[in-house]
């Protein structure tokens, strides 16, 4: 199913977060955590992380294919911001100056 594909001729995506579960006791060097990525109010991707460093696990659910997160994951470096942090101080992460004051909500525009 090509969800993206389907709905080309629409302006917006709606991308959510949702189900997440953070577990702190196993979050060694990365933020071990778990949750659900919806596209357009539909679950299509089991997204992870073990929390021992490695990258974040990112699994299409059926009937979405690893060719609709590849597609969702180029939209997102496409398209939206760029952001940078500097730590001025531990445990105190400022984004960029030039970032700093923009906001944005999880009604994206394709």
């Amino acid at each position: 199913m090509m969800l993206l594909e389907r709905k080309k001729e629409r302006k917006k995506m709606k991308i959510e977060l949702k189900a997440i579960k953070h577990c702190e006791w196993q979050s060694e060097e990365t933020h071990s955590y778990q949750g659900r990525v919806y596209v357009d109010g539909k679950p299509m991707i089991d997204v992870g992380n073990d929390g021992h460093g490695g990258c974040d696990h990112q699994y299409p659910i059926k009937p979405f294919t690893h060719k609709d997160v590849e597609k969702v994951n180029k939209w997102c470096c496409d398209k939206l911001p760029k952001w940078s942090s500097t730590q001025k101080q531990l445990g105190s992460i400022k984004l960029s100056k030039e970032k700093k004051d923009e906001k944005y909500d999880t009604d994206l525009e394709m």
